[in-house]
Protein backbone atom coordinates (compact mmCIF):
# COMPACT_ATOMS: atom_id res chain seq x y z
CA UNK A 1 0.00 0.00 0.00
CA UNK A 2 2.71 2.54 1.01
CA UNK A 3 4.30 1.77 -2.22
CA UNK A 4 1.19 2.89 -4.27
CA UNK A 5 1.56 5.62 -2.45
CA UNK A 6 4.80 6.52 -3.20
CA UNK A 7 4.84 5.81 -6.88
CA UNK A 8 1.44 7.92 -7.16
CA UNK A 9 3.43 10.69 -5.39
CA UNK A 10 6.59 10.32 -7.56
CA UNK A 11 4.48 10.16 -10.63
CA UNK A 12 2.42 12.98 -10.07
CA UNK A 13 5.57 14.96 -8.65
CA UNK A 14 7.51 14.16 -12.49
CA UNK A 15 4.28 14.85 -14.18
CA UNK A 16 4.20 18.64 -12.85
CA UNK A 17 8.29 18.88 -13.34
CA UNK A 18 7.71 18.32 -16.51
CA UNK A 19 4.85 20.46 -17.79
CA UNK A 20 4.92 23.71 -16.13
CA UNK A 21 8.73 24.32 -16.73
CA UNK A 22 7.43 23.49 -20.69
CA UNK A 23 4.35 25.60 -20.26
CA UNK A 24 6.36 28.17 -18.82
CA UNK A 25 8.98 28.58 -21.45
CA UNK A 26 6.15 28.89 -24.37
CA UNK A 27 4.63 31.48 -22.21
CA UNK A 28 7.78 33.27 -21.54
CA UNK A 29 8.71 32.94 -25.51
CA UNK A 30 5.29 34.58 -26.52
CA UNK A 31 5.88 37.36 -23.70
CA UNK A 32 9.07 38.69 -24.85
CA UNK A 33 7.92 38.90 -28.21
CA UNK A 34 9.91 35.39 -29.70
CA UNK A 35 8.71 33.47 -32.74
CA UNK A 36 5.49 31.20 -31.61
CA UNK A 37 4.55 30.49 -34.74
CA UNK A 38 8.08 30.26 -35.92
CA UNK A 39 7.35 32.45 -39.04
CA UNK A 40 9.08 35.33 -37.76
CA UNK A 41 12.02 35.79 -34.89
CA UNK A 42 16.05 35.95 -35.71
CA UNK A 43 17.55 32.50 -36.03
CA UNK A 44 19.45 33.86 -32.68
CA UNK A 45 16.25 34.12 -31.37
CA UNK A 46 14.90 30.74 -32.32
CA UNK A 47 18.44 28.72 -31.45
CA UNK A 48 18.00 30.76 -27.98
CA UNK A 49 14.61 29.33 -27.90
CA UNK A 50 15.46 25.83 -28.67
CA UNK A 51 17.89 25.75 -26.24
CA UNK A 52 15.81 26.53 -23.50
CA UNK A 53 13.98 23.86 -24.62
CA UNK A 54 16.10 21.56 -24.69
CA UNK A 55 17.18 22.61 -20.69
CA UNK A 56 13.81 22.08 -19.87
CA UNK A 57 13.31 18.35 -21.01
CA UNK A 58 17.00 17.33 -19.90
CA UNK A 59 15.67 18.91 -16.50
CA UNK A 60 12.60 16.58 -16.66
CA UNK A 61 14.64 13.71 -17.71
CA UNK A 62 17.59 13.96 -15.09
CA UNK A 63 13.95 14.25 -12.17
CA UNK A 64 12.62 11.22 -14.14
CA UNK A 65 15.68 8.87 -14.01
CA UNK A 66 16.12 10.16 -10.44
CA UNK A 67 12.90 8.65 -9.53
CA UNK A 68 13.45 5.51 -11.09
CA UNK A 69 16.52 4.83 -9.09
CA UNK A 70 14.74 6.00 -6.20
CA UNK A 71 11.47 4.18 -6.85
CA UNK A 72 13.61 0.68 -7.62
CA UNK A 73 15.98 1.60 -4.61
CA UNK A 74 13.04 1.28 -2.41
CA UNK A 75 12.09 -1.26 -4.02
CA UNK A 76 14.61 -3.49 -2.79
CA UNK A 77 14.97 -2.28 0.65
CA UNK A 78 11.10 -3.51 0.89
CA UNK A 79 12.10 -6.65 -0.71
CA UNK A 80 14.87 -7.06 1.33
CA UNK A 81 12.54 -6.15 5.08
CA UNK A 82 10.06 -8.46 3.33
CA UNK A 83 12.01 -11.64 3.02
CA UNK A 84 13.60 -11.16 6.04
CA UNK A 85 10.00 -10.84 7.61
CA UNK A 86 8.96 -14.40 6.02
CA UNK A 87 11.51 -16.13 7.55
CA UNK A 88 10.87 -15.07 10.95
CA UNK A 89 7.11 -16.41 10.30
CA UNK A 90 5.74 -19.36 12.86
CA UNK A 91 3.59 -20.89 11.41
CA UNK A 92 5.79 -23.76 9.53
CA UNK A 93 7.13 -24.19 5.95
CA UNK A 94 3.57 -22.69 4.53
CA UNK A 95 3.26 -19.63 6.05
CA UNK A 96 6.98 -18.85 5.26
CA UNK A 97 6.58 -20.01 1.55
CA UNK A 98 3.14 -17.70 1.47
CA UNK A 99 5.28 -14.51 2.84
CA UNK A 100 8.34 -14.76 0.39
CA UNK A 101 5.91 -15.38 -2.71
CA UNK A 102 4.20 -12.14 -1.44
CA UNK A 103 7.23 -10.11 -1.05
CA UNK A 104 8.34 -11.16 -4.71
CA UNK A 105 4.92 -10.36 -5.93
CA UNK A 106 5.08 -6.72 -4.67
CA UNK A 107 8.94 -6.29 -5.55
CA UNK A 108 7.77 -7.01 -9.07
CA UNK A 109 4.37 -4.71 -8.86
CA UNK A 110 7.10 -2.07 -7.45
CA UNK A 111 9.48 -2.73 -10.09
CA UNK A 112 7.51 -2.68 -13.13
CA UNK A 113 5.39 0.84 -11.89
CA UNK A 114 8.70 2.24 -11.26
CA UNK A 115 9.81 1.67 -15.11
CA UNK A 116 5.98 2.58 -15.94
CA UNK A 117 6.37 5.90 -14.10
CA UNK A 118 10.06 6.82 -15.80
CA UNK A 119 8.44 5.71 -19.23
CA UNK A 120 5.57 8.46 -18.37
CA UNK A 121 7.94 11.12 -17.56
CA UNK A 122 10.45 10.13 -20.02
CA UNK A 123 7.52 10.50 -23.55
CA UNK A 124 6.28 13.53 -21.46
CA UNK A 125 9.82 15.42 -21.45
CA UNK A 126 10.36 14.72 -25.37
CA UNK A 127 6.92 15.66 -25.86
CA UNK A 128 7.17 18.84 -24.26
CA UNK A 129 10.02 19.39 -25.98
CA UNK A 130 8.56 18.55 -29.61
CA UNK A 131 5.83 20.97 -28.91
CA UNK A 132 8.54 23.80 -27.07
CA UNK A 133 10.49 23.36 -30.40
CA UNK A 134 8.30 23.88 -32.88
CA UNK A 135 6.67 27.03 -31.29
CA UNK A 136 10.24 27.70 -31.69
CA UNK A 137 9.91 27.95 -35.01
CA UNK A 138 12.91 25.22 -35.15
CA UNK A 139 13.67 23.13 -37.99
CA UNK A 140 13.78 19.36 -37.22
CA UNK A 141 18.00 20.08 -37.90
CA UNK A 142 18.32 21.97 -35.59
CA UNK A 143 17.10 19.95 -32.85
CA UNK A 144 18.64 16.93 -31.26
CA UNK A 145 15.04 14.98 -31.54
CA UNK A 146 16.89 11.88 -33.71
CA UNK A 147 18.82 11.13 -30.25
CA UNK A 148 15.84 10.09 -28.56
CA UNK A 149 16.28 6.59 -28.93
CA UNK A 150 19.23 6.49 -27.21
CA UNK A 151 17.35 6.73 -23.93
CA UNK A 152 17.08 4.17 -21.00
CA UNK A 153 14.10 2.08 -21.26
CA UNK A 154 14.58 1.89 -16.96
CA UNK A 155 14.68 -2.02 -17.60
Amino acid sequence: MNKTIVSSVVSVGLMLAIALPAFAQINASAATGASVSGTSGTASTRTACVASAVGTRESALQAGISALGTAQSAAYVTRGSDLQAAYTQTGGNGAIKTAVKAAWSSFTVSMKSARSSWKSAQSSAWSGFKTAASACGASKAMTDSMNKMSEPTGN
